[in-house]
């Protein structure tokens, strides 16, 4: 037996208001820890770089620790879900990424920016399991698609958010992750009362789907593909710069770009229910009992942030 977060459900006009309320706080989390914390360091890194001599070999390295730091703390998050529930998870994923994109205003070295850039990637490692779990076992199976729908578009948010933001700043990073860090702490007093129903059940102990050829070649196709994405994310900008001598004005536009073209490809390409399925606790039971095939997606889809 073990433990999972749970809010309890509630009929009708009770179980709208779960969705409605954990649709728009799962939306803020994951737009400030994924758009904010974990990616707005490289829509800042020629102004980063130009402050702190960072380097490509340093910078890159950076980059990869952050996601690194992810890999490990999404470990870490879904079994402390399991252990004091999603709303503490949820309220420490906001408050890890405003200390750590406190630390990166602030950094006064390339070494102090490492540091405080890991802990952010950690952030978004500690965001994804809590509001999964929240949402599977609190709203009602016929919202879960809408709710998670607009979860999942955080990200592709927070992304196209932050442009206009380096817009406003003029590429003033120190002052763009200051304001980001606030809003992250006032995410994390969001969570607290928002989330003030979440309690702990018993779950049977379930099982990771079994790893088939097919699946096998997805993971590594997934694996690859995020690799290739490492690019974009950690240096996107500064090659916009270098290579086309686009100002700060230029890149924010680009991050808005991306953000709403990401945005608009994966729910056209994957839709609602695998975002859904995404949500799922791996390897959980279907209906009927059985495994849902959805779990192959969710684990393309882990392969591919991990990486």
């Amino acid at each position: 037996m073990r433990q999972t977060a749970r809010i309890e459900r509630q009929d009708g006009g009770g179980g709208n208001n779960a969705s409605l309320c954990l649709g728009a706080t799962g939306f803020g989390l994951i737009a400030i820890c994924y758009g904010f914390a974990r990616f707005a360091f490289g829509l800042f890194l020629p102004q980063i770089d130009a402050d702190l001599s960072l380097g490509d070999s340093l910078s890159g390295a950076i980059s990869g620790g952050s996601f690194l730091s992810f890999c490990i703390a999404i470990g870490v998050a879904a079994y402390l879900t399991e252990r004091i529930g999603a709303r503490a998870v949820a309220i420490m994923a906001a408050l890890v990424a405003s200390v750590a994109m406190v630390g990166i205003a602030t950094a006064p070295s390339a070494l102090w920016l490492a540091g405080a850039v890991m802990l952010a990637g950690s952030s978004t490692g500690l965001a994804s399991p809590p509001m999964a779990a929240a949402i599977a076992t609190a709203v009602q199976p016929e919202r879960q698609d809408l709710t998670n729908t607009i979860v999942n578009s955080g990200t592709s948010a927070g992304v196209a958010i932050s442009g206009p933001i380096a817009l406003a700043l003029g590429g003033q990073w120190r002052l763009g992750f200051a304001i980001f860090a606030v809003m992250a702490l006032a995410m994390a007093v969001i969570a607290a009362f928002s989330m003030s129903g979440v309690t702990a059940t018993r779950r049977q102990s379930s099982s990771l789907p079994r790893l088939t050829g097919s699946l096998a070649r997805l993971v590594v196709a997934s694996l690859l593909a995020g690799a290739s994405s490492t690019a974009l994310w950690s240096f996107g900008a500064k090659l916009a710069a270098l290579r086309q001598g686009w100002d700060s004005t230029d890149i924010g536009l680009l991050w808005m770009a991306i953000g709403g073209g990401r945005h608009r490809w994966r729910m056209g390409r994957f839709g609602s229910r695998a975002v859904r399925h995404r949500s799922r606790p791996l390897g959980q039971p279907g209906r009927h009992g059985r495994r849902h095939p959805g779990d192959r997606i969710r684990v393309r889809h882990a392969c591919l942030d991990a990486c």
